[in-house]
């Protein structure tokens, strides 16, 4: 994949991402690998992810989406390779926009 903010998970459950191979587009100061926002039992696994900005960054209900969870919880990262010229992986803060 490349593209200015890759991937986005809003209040999933019981997933996995396997494999994902993100290549961040490097005139965005602000293109990132993975936000994963409010969600719960998740495995990224075998990723390689090279971002300008956030490689992951974990968050709660930072826009108060009516129906999501407030909770990021039980998320697993493993065997991943990431790169990040900014942020890298900021966990578990509550932002008033992404």
């Amino acid at each position: 994949m490349r593209n200015e903010n890759t991937t986005n998970s809003f209040d999933v459950r019981d997933i996995q991402i396997r494999g994902l191979r993100i290549s961040s587009d490097t005139r965005f100061q602000t293109s990132d690998g993975i936000h994963v926002v409010s969600s719960q039992n998740m495995t990224i696994s075998d990723c390689l992810i090279d971002s300008e900005d956030d490689a992951l960054a974990f968050y709660t209900n930072w826009a108060e989406l009516p129906g999501v969870g407030d909770l990021c919880a039980s998320v697993t990262v493993t065997n991943c390779v990431l790169y990040a010229k900014c942020c890298g992986i900021p966990i578990l803060r509550h932002a008033s926009r992404m």
